[in-house]
């Protein structure tokens, strides 16, 4: 059943609210089989996190959860710029998501930094993938709109983060990166 513009933009922007935990089989422990985790960075809400991991597992028909918000990690930027360095993201919040989400599970990271490749060699990222090390970080940072000069978490922006994610998984999958994705 695809999930509605309306359902993910008021889960997207729901803020400050308890959401409802998915329920674990009798026996089941809450890391086993888990295909995917969204694990926030330090600067993305643990609540938008919760909601567009609740709405994925809805759509996409596998087990997959949101890990609590990870400490702050020193990023380094590219020089004379505020781009964290996407690979060196990757390099430091893989060890640190390990204890939360077991070691097989592909992770996906989730930030508001504005994000590029070692090299420099694009304007900006949206997103970084490793399938070997079975992860990938996406960032919000250039798919939120702007009012005002202000960036503003919109319907648009709400589309393209779940899309984008849809798209991080999907690499996953391509690649083989990690052990097969199971359907709940």
């Amino acid at each position: 059943m695809p999930i509605s513009r309306r359902q993910l933009v008021l889960g997207a922007l729901a803020a400050g609210t308890v959401l409802p935990t998915i329920g674990h089989a009798a026996g089941e422990h809450p890391l086993d089989k888990v295909a995917v985790w969204l694990v926030p960075l330090d600067d993305f809400p643990e609540e938008m996190a919760a909601t567009l991991a609740r709405i994925l597992q809805a759509d996409l028909k596998i087990k997959l959860r949101a890990s609590g918000r990870l400490p702050p990690l020193d990023i380094p930027t590219l020089p004379g710029t505020d781009q964290a360095i996407s690979e060196e993201l990757l390099r430091l919040a893989l060890p640190a998501s390990k204890m939360a989400t077991g070691s097989d599970s592909y992770r996906v990271f989730l930030t508001m930094r504005d994000i590029n490749a070692r090299s420099g060699n694009f304007r900006f990222q949206f997103a970084t993938h490793a399938p070997r090390q079975a992860c990938s970080v996406v960032s919000l940072a250039r798919l939120l709109e702007y009012k005002d000069g202000e960036p503003r978490m919109s319907e648009r922006s709400a589309l393209r983060l779940h899309k984008m994610v849809k798209r991080a998984i999907a690499e996953l999958h391509r690649a083989g990166a990690a052990r097969p994705i199971r359907r709940t």
